[in-house]
């Protein structure tokens, strides 16, 4: 994974505040750690105490790459199987990301099981009263996310939280 595709990940996970200062910055040595020559501003992310997200982001803006709306949905699943999110806020966001969050410059998602179960979703009376059959089928597509979600995880590495309702 290319650095500005990795900056695109963090820059996302910051924004949805799956991450903060502290972890972007050992983002950033991390990935110092394994280059000969690293450039400015990731010597400046990872040396400059940043303490609001607002000035991280004015950093990794113009590095980052497009991130592609599968990677958005893999990182909010991983937030999700992190316990940073809850299963009711994770399909909010999901859904959020895969029907409203679009702009001139992204590709239309291609139609997968994802996709259908937030459209089924969509459709419930109670959106918090999730039948167990749709759950099971979040949670078995939710899998299948996570193992082809490797590369991202690998970068924005969140921590393990047992808050997950």
């Amino acid at each position: 994974m290319t650095l500005p595709e990795q900056t695109a990940l963090i820059l996302y996970a910051g924004r949805k505040g799956f991450i903060q200062p502290p972890d972007a910055r050992r983002w950033a040595l991390s990935v110092i750690e394994t280059m000969h020559e690293p450039p400015n501003w990731l010597i400046e992310l990872a040396t400059t105490p940043f303490r609001f997200m607002d000035d991280v982001f004015a950093t990794l803006q113009s590095q980052a790459a497009k991130l592609g709306q599968r990677q958005k949905l893999q990182i909010i699943i991983i937030a999700f199987e992190s316990g940073a999110l809850s299963f009711a806020e994770s399909l909010r966001q999901l859904f959020q990301a895969a029907f409203l969050d679009h702009d001139e410059s992204s590709l239309p998602l291609e139609e997968d099981d994802l996709i259908a179960a937030l459209a089924d979703w969509n459709f419930l009376d109670d959106l918090n009263a999730i039948p167990p059959a749709l759950e099971s089928r979040f949670r078995s597509v939710f899998a299948r996310y996570l193992a082809e979600a490797e590369c991202v995880a690998s970068v924005i590495r969140l921590p393990r939280s047992h808050s997950r309702p």
